[in-house]
This record gives structure tokens, sequence and C-alpha cells, in this order.
């Protein structure tokens, strides 16, 4: 794969990723029922929305510019570029775990979705965009490792010399760099 297909699977992946963020911010925001003041949830899982949008679109930044290094021939500032690119995708997917998966904040949902009515439907909402997340953020991964594998295959092999040098240790034992050919010379 050329780093250049490698990148536009990287990004077709974060936008796959961009969608189902989109969704998940919809679901905990704009389907909020119109019932009472809120809840906490609400407001968290509209905080953790946003937060992984904002991520999200800070990840895509770099990718953006690795374009023109990856044009020009330039392996070491494309791989800049995709670390940036990971380290931003690395804190999405902690904080996605973290703070909108884990198992005490599913636990916070289910209680609100046994007290019924309108919440219970958000609850539904909120649950079915958070599922549909994890398999676009696997790929993203996914996506990481064949970029990164594709710098490794695109970058010039890195040329090794080795070469020997004369020790001596005292006066009467000496190792030289001579080479036999095999011949027994």
């Amino acid at each position: 794969m050329t780093i250049e297909a490698a990148i536009g699977g990287l990004d077709g992946s974060l936008g796959a990723l961009a969608e189902a963020l989109d969704n998940l911010r919809w679901a905990a925001v704009q389907a909020q029922p119109a019932v009472g003041d809120g809840h906490a949830l609400f407001d968290h899982y509209g905080a953790v929305a946003d937060d992984l949008c904002a991520l999200l679109a800070e990840a895509r930044l770099p990718l953006a510019v690795a374009r023109l290094p990856a044009a020009r021939g330039d392996p070491a500032a494309v791989g800049r570029a995709l670390l940036a690119c990971q380290a931003r995708c690395n804190r999405l997917a902690a904080r996605f775990y973290g703070d909108a998966v884990a198992h005490e904040w599913r636990e916070a949902l289910d209680r609100l979705r046994r007290r019924g009515g309108e919440w219970a439907t958000w609850v539904e909402g909120v649950v079915d965009a958070l599922d549909r997340c994890s398999p676009p953020l696997y790929e993203v991964g996914e996506a990481q490792v064949a970029a990164w594998r594709a710098i490794v295959e695109w970058s010039p092999p890195v040329a090794v010399s080795v070469t020997a040098n004369t020790i001596r240790i005292g006066a009467r034992c000496e190792a030289t760099d001579r080479v036999s050919d095999g011949g027994g010379q």
C-alpha cells in the first residue's frame, strides 16, 4: 500500500468515526426530552460528545498536513504528522472508553432507563449511539497500523556499515581486521 493510499484510508476511517460521534452528540443533546430541568447524565454525555468531536477535529489536522510531505517523498515529516494524529486519537479513545462507555457510566444510564418515560427513550438513543462508535474507533486504529506499515515500506533502507579495528592487548596478543574470503588463506 502506498503512503498516499494509507493516509486516504486513515482519513476515511476518521470520517466514519466523525459521523458516529456526530450521531452521539445528536442523541445526547438534541434528543433530550423536554421534561423538567434535565439530568446530570445529559450534561455529562453532552460534554463528552463535544470533547470527542473536538479531539477528532484535532486528530484530522496533522493528517491533512501529511499529504504534502508524502507528495515530496519525506517519510520523516509524514511520520511526525501521523504521530501527532495518533497521539490525539489515543486521547480520544481514552476519553471515550473512560468517560463514555465505562462501567459506572453505563450503570448510571441503566438506572435512568429503569425510571421509564421519556428519559428511557433518551437513554436508548444514547446507548445505541455509543455502541455505534466502537467499530469505527477500532477501524481508526487499524488504519493507523496500515499507515505506519506504509511508512516503513516506503522509507529507504538504512545502510549500516561495520568495520573491525585492530585491538592490541599487551605485547603478545593481537586481533586484526583481516577478513577471509573463504579460501583458507
